[in-house]
């Protein structure tokens, strides 16, 4: 067997996502990637009922360094199950597996089982070209909703429990004021942009003054992607709303009117499109840490994927 491991959840409401039930599995280190995948798409497809073999893409290159491989069920754009795995080309191992289902299967619990465990970096400052990323002139425009979705003009804040999404806020976009300021941007697929120019407001001053605390920010967009960020102090220090580009407002196809900014994590936790900001206690894989990347994200450490390998 290539999977050791695996846990089963509901990790979103159903309404935010098409795909509630995460699969989410350690691999045997040394086991070929291709088998981790097949298995973690087997698994899926019996708890679904799926007959069909699966289609099988090329490994994609993630930052020089990882092979992402990927399997799926139904349409490549909105697949009914999608399965990966992930191979560490540097130290010669599969690190993760596991997939993404549209069905929500009976008796998945509806969050993980278990919270992940983030080490303490002795810097959170990411190089202005880290190991592994490309620097280019200007940033690659990706949108996992597809079309870039509408905006209603104001920001959620709340908070998540076992329960759901309880807003207890609302903030006006117009209300939201920042400063022009220069940071830099890293995507987790290799590229990097340096000294953008970005309108920034603390991510804190939006937090702090409604007396929200917890261990994780749950960031939803207008199109219902999402991103788990957790509320240590230093990334704190360094998270933005971000309501201007290069001089003017924020651009629809870059996240206008407003979007998440963390220079010092890659760049899926920036969440663009930005409808609510909710904090928790619990930890919930958003749209791409179901897919196998990393809890924090953050750049100094290259914490691209989730690793949990089994020797």
């Amino acid at each position: 067997m290539a999977l050791e491991e695996c846990m089963l959840y509901t990790s979103w409401p159903s309404s935010l996502t098409r795909y509630p039930t995460v699969l989410d599995c350690a691999p045997r280190a040394r086991v070929e990637p291709s088998q981790a995948l097949l298995e973690a798409y087997n698994y899926l497809a019996i708890l679904n009922h799926v007959e069909k073999k699966p289609t099988i893409e090329t490994p994609e290159l993630i930052g020089g360094r990882y092979l992402v491989y990927k399997a799926r069920s139904g349409e490549r754009s909105k697949p009914f199950l999608e399965a990966r795995s992930v191979y560490d080309k540097r130290t010669d191992m599969t690190i993760w597996a596991g997939g993404v289902t549209q069905a929500l299967i009976p008796g998945a619990p509806r969050k993980p089982p278990k919270q992940p465990e983030l080490p303490e970096p002795e810097t959170i400052e990411a190089p202005p070209a880290p190991e592994g990323q490309k620097v280019i002139r200007k940033p690659v425009i990706y949108s996992a909703e597809g079309a870039f979705p509408g905006h209603k003009g104001k920001l959620l804040v709340g908070t998540y429990d076992e329960h759901g999404f309880k807003p207890t806020s609302e903030v006006p976009v117009s209300r939201i004021e920042g400063e022009w300021v220069q940071r830099d941007f890293h995507c987790v697929t290799g590229w990097s942009v340096g000294g953008i120019k970005w309108r920034l407001a603390r991510l804190d001053d939006i937090l702090s003054p409604r007396g929200l605390k917890g261990k994780w920010l749950i960031a939803v967009s207008t199109g219902g992607y999402t991103a788990s960020i957790p509320l240590e102090p230093s990334l704190l220090d360094n998270a933005y709303i971000a309501t201007g580009l290069n001089g003017i407002s924020l651009p629809v196809e870059h996240g206008g009117p407003i979007r998440l900014v963390i220079p010092v994590l890659y760049g899926w936790k920036s969440v663009k499109w930005l409808a609510g900001l909710f904090v928790s206690d619990l930890y919930l894989d958003g749209y791409w840490e179901a897919r196998g990347y990393h809890w924090r994200g953050l750049v100094a450490l290259d914490e691209r994927f989730k690793n949990r390998s089994i020797d």
